[in-house]
């Protein structure tokens, strides 16, 4: 089984993929101690993602403590890009404005190939 930050950054690369299909150029920021993980640009939009993932079967809001939400504000008025929280539980990914944390979208991540299931 992989580890959490592993299992963390596998999910990034899925959250990844599910905005490339929709048009968007995505950019993963390196380590995970920063106040997003993505970056998806699709002309003029800019968005900073912070993505928080789970092994339940479900994910709420409360995944993101208050500290890491105004990071992650303050770092998007800086960049001039919207703030948004990618929750995600299993396949399912629920995207929130980070501003007020109001359902945005949902939808269900496309399985990638696991490079992790090879290590066990």
């Amino acid at each position: 089984m992989a580890s959490h930050y592993q299992y963390g950054r596998w999910k990034e690369l899925q959250v990844a993929e599910f905005f490339a299909r929709r048009g968007y150029e995505v950019a993963r920021t390196q380590g995970s101690r920063g106040s997003f993980d993505l970056v998806a640009t699709k002309g003029r939009r800019r968005l900073f993602v912070q993505v928080k993932a789970t092994r339940k079967d479900f994910a709420d809001s409360s995944r993101l403590p208050q500290y890491d939400q105004t990071r992650l504000l303050r770092s998007a008025a800086a960049g001039k890009a919207h703030p948004l929280l990618a929750l995600v539980s299993r396949n399912d990914v629920v995207l929130f404005s980070a501003r007020d944390l109001r359902v945005l979208d949902y939808g269900r991540l496309k399985p990638l190939r696991d490079p992790y299931s090879e290590h066990t």
